[in-house]
């Protein structure tokens, strides 16, 4: 009579776990990049419109603050949708 039914210890079923973990965190950056670009159409809309319907003095400083925050989410969109395989 066995104590362990299976045939292999339980120390070799630890990758089949982490790769089933490293599956669910992939799937997981794809919809994290997803979100950071439709943050950078947002921010792009946003700034657009309150620039076309606002009076600012300095409207430069509106266009690279705007600017700066959409690449910055776009390249971190970039980062996350990047598969690693």
């Amino acid at each position: 009579m066995q104590l362990f039914p299976q045939k292999k210890p339980f120390f070799f079923a630890i990758p089949k776990t982490w790769r089933i973990f490293a599956k669910k965190i992939s799937n997981m950056r794809k919809e994290i990049g997803k979100w950071f670009f439709d943050v950078a159409k947002y921010v792009t809309t946003v700034f657009l419109i309150s620039t076309f319907l606002g009076d600012f003095e300095k409207k430069w400083i509106m266009y690279l603050i705007g600017f700066a925050c959409v690449v910055i989410t776009f390249v971190l969109g970039l980062y996350f949708m990047n598969d690693k395989k």
